[in-house]
């Protein structure tokens, strides 16, 4: 009788961890996929003219999972300013590269040029809006 109820306890004690978290959180571990661009609009230094324009070589791309305010993964573009992000769950993504603040053309700090994404189903291909960011 001492056994039966020990196993009894132990089980009772795992079932939480089994069965207590249903819906997973977004993040990695899922069979999804974002993919995207980012454009460079390349301005002389007060914004009054663009001087030039092309797809991101190398430029780096964040993702933040749900509300996440720090990134979880990065991804350097390639030659035609594509990227991907590949194994996630369902869930809300936002996407974003880094750029030269257009409304402070004077400051040093860069700002964020982001997207936000949204995988609703298992083994989705979702594409992002394009990113823009200033140079």
């Amino acid at each position: 009788m001492k056994n039966r109820f020990k196993k009894g306890v132990a089980l009772l004690a795992i079932v939480p961890f089994l069965f207590g978290s249903c819906a997973k959180e977004e993040g990695p571990g899922g069979s999804s996929t974002i993919y995207g661009r980012v454009w460079v609009e390349d301005w002389n230094s007060n914004f009054s003219k663009i001087n030039d324009q092309y797809w991101a070589q190398e430029e780096r791309v964040y993702l933040l999972y749900g509300n996440d305010t720090i990134y979880s993964k990065d991804f350097r573009t390639d030659d035609a300013g594509c990227y991907k992000f590949d194994y996630l769950t369902k869930g809300n993504y936002t996407i974003y590269a880094l750029s030269k603040d257009k409304d402070n053309p004077t400051s040093p700090m860069k700002v964020r040029s982001a997207v936000t994404v949204k995988i609703s189903k298992n083994n989705q291909t979702v594409e992002a809006p394009k990113i823009t960011i200033y140079d």
